[in-house]
């Protein structure tokens, strides 16, 4: 896996706020679906974006890029058992991709999730 960086600078607070409830609505399908993994990833997405938005109150001339490994569904312990279920870095992928196809989305907020889905898995 590649590790790039999530790039969250081009978007501005509207942007992050749409990617965050993005991010909670698919953490909300997820659980429906009975696939915590994805659930935890999607809720990882979320805290990324408030962290981001609370760095920026901070220290409003500082713009801090986020890993993607920070992520866990690409990094760490969980990434070897996310390898083990293909379904869960599937479906986080979907996921991704109805975000980033979302036409109501800011180009910027859907440029972020669809480089954040390239780094999460390529397609099969």
């Amino acid at each position: 896996m590649v590790q790039s960086r999530f790039d969250l600078t081009e978007l501005d607070g509207v942007d992050l706020e749409a990617l965050r409830l993005g991010a909670q609505v698919m953490t909300h399908k997820a659980q429906l679906a009975a696939r915590p993994r994805v659930e935890v990833f999607f809720k990882t997405l979320q805290a990324t974006v408030d962290e981001e938005v609370a760095r920026r109150r901070l220290n409003a001339d500082e713009k801090p890029l986020v890993a993607v490994a920070d992520l866990p569904v690409v990094t760490g312990a969980m990434a070897a058992e996310v390898e083990a279920v293909a379904e869960d870095r599937q479906l986080a992928a979907d996921y991704l991709d109805l975000l980033g196809t979302n036409i109501r989305l800011s180009e910027p907020v859907r440029h972020a999730v669809r480089t954040l889905r390239d780094n999460l898995a390529p397609d099969s």
